[in-house]
C-alpha cells in the first residue's frame, strides 16, 4: 500500500510540474508577442511625438499657425492611436492570463452607445464621417460593462479606421430570441470573404492601414471576438468590398 501511494504521489507530482512547465512556456509565449508589438507599434508613434514637436516648435517660432494646426491634429492622432493599444494590449494579456473579470449587470445600450460615439466625435469629425445612435432607449443587456466597452468601442474605432471622407457609421439594436444583436454599420471599404474568414485571428505580425493612414495589427477585432465569447455571446460579420461592413454582436438580454 505505501509503495502504490509513493507511486501515485509520484505521478500527480509529474502531472503539477508538466502543467506549471506548460505556464511557464504559455506565459513566456505572451511575453514575446507583447514585446515584439510594443516595441514594433509604440516605436513609430513615439518617433513621431519627436519629430511633430520639432516641427511645431519651428512653425510657431515662425508664427505659421495654420501649419500648427495641423501639426497638433497628427499629435493627436498618434496619441490616439498609442492609447487604444495600450488599452488592448493590457486586456489581451489580461485575457490570456485568464484574469478577465466576468461580472455581469444590466447595461443600458443606447446610453453606452451615446457617450462612446461623443467619445470619437472629434475623430469622426476628422475624416467628416457622421456618427448616428439608432439603438432604441428601452435596449437593455446583460453583460461585463467593461467588457462591452471594450468590444464597442473596438468596432467603431475600427470602422472610422476603414471608413473613407464624408461617410456614416450606424449602431443599432433588434431583440434576436434571448438575444441582442447590437450592429455596427460603415459605408467604408469593406473586405474579401477569404478576409473574413481570417478576421478574428491574431499573430501580431500583420499590419493594416485604414483609409487615412491608421495603423492596426489586429487585436482590437480579435478582443472583440473573446469578450463576446466571455460573455455567453457571439459575433456575426457582413461585409462586401467596396461596399462597407457591419458586425453584430449578439449578447444576452437582460430581464432585470
Amino acid at each position: 500500500n505505501n509503495k502504490n501511494w509513493t507511486i501515485n504521489e509520484l505521478h500527480q507530482k509529474n502531472a503539477d510540474l508538466t502543467k506549471a512547465q506548460a505556464e511557464i512556456k504559455g506565459q513566456k509565449r505572451l511575453k514575446d508577442r507583447l514585446f515584439a508589438i510594443v516595441s514594433h507599434d509604440l516605436r513609430g508613434p513615439i518617433g513621431t511625438f519627436a519629430g511633430l514637436s520639432k516641427a511645431g516648435t519651428s512653425l510657431l517660432e515662425a508664427k505659421k499657425y495654420e501649419q500648427l494646426a495641423q501639426i497638433i491634429h497628427e499629435i493627436g492622432k498618434s496619441a490616439s492611436e498609442v492609447s487604444t493599444l495600450l488599452d488592448n494590449l493590457l486586456s489581451w494579456a489580461s485575457q490570456e492570463l485568464k484574469e478577465i473579470p466576468y461580472n455581469p449587470e444590466q447595461i443600458d445600450v443606447n446610453q453606452l452607445v451615446q457617450q462612446l460615439m461623443t467619445m470619437f466625435e472629434p475623430m469622426g469629425r476628422a475624416k467628416s464621417i457622421a456618427l448616428v445612435n439608432k439603438v432604441a432607449e428601452d435596449t437593455a443587456i446583460w453583460a461585463d460593462l467593461n467588457c462591452t466597452a471594450t468590444i464597442l468601442r473596438n468596432l467603431l474605432q475600427n470602422a472610422i479606421k476603414f471608413t473613407q471622407e464624408k461617410g456614416q457609421i450606424s449602431v443599432s439594436a433588434s431583440r434576436v430570441d434571448d438575444f441582442v444583436g447590437i450592429k455596427v454599420s460603415d459605408t467604408g471599404v469593406g473586405m474579401e470573404k477569404d478576409k473574413v474568414k481570417r478576421l478574428f485571428e491574431f499573430s501580431g505580425k500583420s499590419v493594416s492601414y485604414g483609409t487615412a493612414g491608421e495603423k492596426g495589427v489586429g487585436l482590437g477585432l480579435r478582443l472583440v471576438h473573446e469578450f463576446t465569447k466571455i460573455n455567453q455571446g457571439d459575433v456575426k460579420v457582413d461585409s462586401v468590398q467596396g461596399g462597407g461592413t457591419s458586425f453584430t454582436v449578439f449578447l444576452p438580454i437582460s430581464t432585470a
